[in-house]
């Protein structure tokens, strides 16, 4: 019985923060401090496919912080070994990102029969019915949906209410460009109306004429 491990906290399911001690073909492991030690698998790393990952496991430092989710652990005699995932963390930090909005753009990835797989970011994808959109999305196209529910492997996604929001969004924005070019419109006659040239032109011309109407009088 090894009292030492016993001992050390359960850390499974949390987030903590390493450092990178070693890069491997595979994965990279990280320091946990407290003599724990865990291994970041290429494929817990954030990548739609193995080249992104296999790019991100590039981008790596030695000796650089990395904070990660811990989703497992192995013990082995006195040692104990974690699993981490980078990919499980960014995942979760989109979660709350995503719900703490009103709307979210995303993209299409997939066209089912009766839904569109809208994907987020971080490895976050949603499903959005056909019924909630009149047009016919394609893989590829970007669109601005409301998540429902982080509940199961997918997002419940919506896009009611959107277009209305969107619409009414537009009409305040025309509304306030009217507003300002009625009133550069005023500023711009006030500013003509009280500098005429011509009215000062023929106020002093009229003022000589009758001085010198006088002057010749007087002669």
């Amino acid at each position: 019985m090894n009292t030492n491990t016993e001992n050390k906290p359960n850390i499974t399911d949390t987030v903590v923060t390493g450092t990178i001690t070693n890069i491997v073909e595979y994965g990279a492991f990280v320091d946990l401090g407290d003599s724990q030690t865990g291994l970041l698998h290429v494929s817990e790393l954030p990548g739609n496919c193995r080249d992104e990952r296999d790019a991100c496991l590039a981008g790596l430092k030695l000796g650089a912080a990395v904070t990660v989710k811990v989703i497992g652990c192995e013990r082995k005699g006195s040692r104990t070994r974690y699993s981490l995932s980078l990919r499980a963390h960014l995942r979760a930090a989109q979660l709350t990102r995503l719900e703490a909005k009103d709307t979210s753009k995303g993209t299409v990835i997939r066209v089912d029969e009766d839904y569109y797989l809208i994907d987020l970011g971080q490895g976050v994808s949603g499903r959005l019915p056909r019924e909630d959109l009149v047009a016919v999305l394609k893989k590829g196209d970007h669109v601005r949906v409301k998540v429902l529910s982080s509940t199961g492997a997918w997002l419940t996604l919506s896009r009611q209410g959107i277009d209305s929001e969107k619409a009414k969004l537009d009409r305040l924005s025309k509304a306030n460009a009217r507003r300002l070019a009625d009133r550069e419109l005023r500023n711009n006659s006030k500013g003509a109306s009280g500098a005429n040239p011509m009215r000062g032109a023929n106020k002093t011309g009229g003022q000589k004429d009758r001085k010198g109407g006088k002057s010749k009088r007087g002669k």
